[in-house]
């Protein structure tokens, strides 16, 4: 059985998050993870995947990285629902897994905070 594919979505501006993204991509597999720069993309390419991963670098007091700042109105429309994802922002990281899962708004109100 052929593994569903991952889009891995990372924002990097001193190229960190962006070489740490490459590097989970060849641990699980280059060939089930699609690696794009949030910079890059639109809502759509969101709707390719029922598993990602979202690298969010934070500065200073938690600011986000800039280009995640720029999608983060087009980040709060996209519908979480079903998906499966691992959220990584600044020190904290967000996951779903059985019996833990965060809802749209849940992954939102947390982004946020």
């Amino acid at each position: 059985m052929k593994a569903a594919k991952i889009g891995l979505f990372f924002g990097s501006d001193e190229g960190n998050t962006e070489s740490i993204s490459h590097r989970i991509a060849r641990r699980l597999g280059e060939d089930i993870v699609d690696i794009h720069d949030i910079g890059e993309v639109t809502q759509l390419e969101f709707m390719d995947y029922d598993k990602f991963i979202l690298g969010i670098p934070t500065w200073d007091f938690g600011q986000i990285q800039s280009d995640w700042e720029d999608f983060w109105e087009d980040l709060e429309n996209i519908d979480f629902s079903g998906k499966q994802y691992c959220i990584k922002k600044g020190i904290e990281i967000y996951y779903n897994s059985r019996g833990h899962r965060f809802s749209s708004s849940e992954i939102r109100s947390r982004l946020k905070n």
